[in-house]
């Protein structure tokens, strides 16, 4: 469904999320078994720190994607955290790595104010990308975050991506 929304010119997302952090949520379990899960769920590791906000950024631009941040990290100019599309009106036709507008919820979930490098990160959303530079993304904050869910705001597909996926490996099961 968030393909069909995106070839509309509707707003959609895809979140990703520990999966260790998820599943850990009051109802995630039921949540996430209440959709199609294309990975394994068993591969989520105990409780353990989630990433820092320095630590997904870091993700982010070893992705290789460009895109706008909706966060302040402090200390860093905002302007270098990611590179900006050069080619706005071609880059989803051209199969461009445009992740769109990110935000960095943190896990305590308090929204004030600019983030410390060394925050926590409990979840990382991409409102209107390109598909292809969320998975790459999501590989990469992988080595961060370690087994990672991701999941659209409007249906009810999930894709656990493992610490020895490949984007060449995801790229398969994933729907978006």
């Amino acid at each position: 469904m968030c393909g069909d929304l995106a070839k509309m010119g509707l707003s959609w997302s895809i979140f990703a999320m520990p999966l260790h952090h998820a599943l850990a949520m009051d109802g995630g379990r039921d949540w996430i078994g209440s959709g199609r899960v294309f990975g394994r769920l068993d591969l989520a590791p105990g409780p353990s720190d989630l990433p820092t906000a320095a630590d997904v950024v870091s993700a982010l631009r070893r992705s290789g994607g460009h895109g706008t941040p909706w966060f302040d990290i402090e200390g860093i100019d905002q302007s270098s955290i990611l590179p900006s599309c050069q080619m706005p009106a071609e880059c989803d036709a051209i199969g461009g790595h445009d992740l769109g507008e990110i935000s960095l919820h943190r896990a305590d979930e308090r929204d004030t104010g600019p983030l410390a490098p060394d925050v926590r990160i409990g979840c990382v959303s991409f409102r209107k990308p390109a598909g292809a530079a969320v998975l790459s993304a999501v590989v990469e904050l992988v080595s961060v975050a370690g087994p990672t869910l991701a999941f659209c705001d409007s249906d009810l597909d999930f894709v656990v991506v493992s610490m020895e996926d490949t984007v060449d490996a995801v790229a398969g099961r994933w729907p978006w």
